[in-house]
């Protein structure tokens, strides 16, 4: 029998005049299911059900590591000119950001034109010690341009114009927004100097932590519904992608990661979210809340 209301103080006056008859067993009492009903007592069988349990917790908002580029170059110069001038701007692939004058890079230049001359005069005589030698170093001088950024786009006008040009134009190497900007128009750089920080935001990670007990309960791949206080009536889906090998000594909780889409551009790194799992947990034998009575 499951108790879904407490017994009035009426019904506990007038319970010797209930209608009661003993059960073959001594521990049981049958009581008329008329008086039942006056003093509010309803019953309900136990029953088998699917069940879950639900994890919550507070997530943070980051850029995909994997999707960040840091721009920087790998000789000495000086910035002759700025095309993205402020941090937020979107760039797309291979969009021009700033044109580098460098010393190094003219005379690099220079070498490929003599290699290349060289290789067309000298190739007429393929087999020959000078030719081979020529076309080595013109392929020397194709890999160090490589090396240092410049593109295979600048290396074919180099070919088709045959002159030298005083500045080279640095791409961005992904679509994205620009997120952190330290260049401007005139600026020394130095090889490893970062330039740019380039962030393709149309898919993010959701960070959280989950209490060391909840962990049997984790799995990879498990979606999870995420709610952020400036859409309150709308919810996204995220992916649980990593679960990290370490627990903090602290709050005895392991960070989570999760992936989620962001191609309307609809979440922002930084922001704080309301992560929501739902766990299946099998079928079990269930009895109606109201039915648990607490002793202390």
């Amino acid at each position: 029998m499951d108790m879904k209301n407490p017994i009035s103080q009426d019904a506990k006056k007038n319970h010797a005049d209930m209608n009661m008859e003993k059960s073959p067993s001594d521990n049981l009492i049958v009581i008329d299911p008329a008086r039942l009903q006056s003093i509010g007592i309803t019953y309900e069988p136990a029953r088998s059900q699917m069940i879950e349990k639900t994890i919550r917790t507070v997530g943070r908002i980051e850029a995909d590591e994997r999707r960040i580029a840091h721009i920087h170059v790998k000789f000495d110069g000086w910035i002759d000119k700025l095309f993205v001038n402020f941090t937020g701007e979107k760039v797309k692939k291979n969009q021009g950001l700033f044109t580098v004058y460098s010393p190094e890079l003219v005379a690099t230049q220079q070498e490929y034109l003599l290699a290349l001359d060289a290789e067309k005069i000298l190739g007429k005589n393929p087999n020959s010690k000078a030719a081979t030698g020529a076309e080595g170093a013109l392929q020397a001088a194709n890999q160090r341009l490589l090396l240092w950024g410049v593109s295979e786009k600048e290396i074919q006008r180099l070919v088709r114009t045959g002159k030298v040009a005083k500045t080279i134009t640095i791409d961005s190497p992904i679509q994205g927004t620009v997120i952190n900007k330290m260049a401007y128009a005139g600026m020394r750089i130095e090889p490893g100097h970062e330039l740019y920080t380039i962030a393709d935001l149309s898919r993010l990670w959701v960070m959280g932590d989950i209490y060391e007990y909840e962990l049997p309960y984790i799995r990879l791949g498990q979606t999870s519904k995420v709610a952020l206080s400036y859409l309150p009536n709308e919810t996204f889906n995220a992916k649980l992608a990593f679960i990290y090998p370490t627990v903090d000594q602290q709050t005895r909780t392991i960070k989570v990661r999760f992936e989620i889409d962001n191609q309307k551009d609809q979440l922002k790194p930084g922001m704080y979210a309301d992560l929501e799992l739902k766990i299946p947990l099998g079928k079990r034998l269930v009895v109606p809340r109201d039915a648990i009575l607490l002793t202390g």
